[in-house]
């Protein structure tokens, strides 16, 4: 948290402390898969925090980058059947991992 909101506010970062960040227990979520959809236009929270918890995640993992999607766009007319075409291809493929 504490990056983001510095990333939104220079210094209001030093008011959050690193408890919480999911940067430390990502890790931990294996063996389940994980999901990251992030919109790229997101001006909320920057889709480049999805890249950093993706790389520190392990396997099995999906990230999904929507080159035009904007924050909470999962629940949008816009780009709401991408998302979901995007969370049902993810969720059949952990279900049955050999295809």
């Amino acid at each position: 948290m504490p990056t983001i909101a510095n990333q939104m506010i220079p210094g209001s970062g030093y008011l959050l402390d690193e408890s919480y960040s999911g940067e430390n227990y990502i890790a931990s979520v294996s063996p389940i898969p994980l999901l990251l959809i992030h919109g790229k236009a997101d001006h909320v929270i920057p889709w480049q925090h999805s890249e950093k918890l993706y790389s520190l995640a392990k396997e099995p993992k999906r990230l999904i980058l929507i080159p035009d999607g904007e924050h909470i766009d999962a629940f949008s007319d816009r780009h709401g059947d991408v998302y979901r075409e995007q969370m049902v291809d993810f969720i059949l493929s952990a279900l049955n991992p050999q295809n």
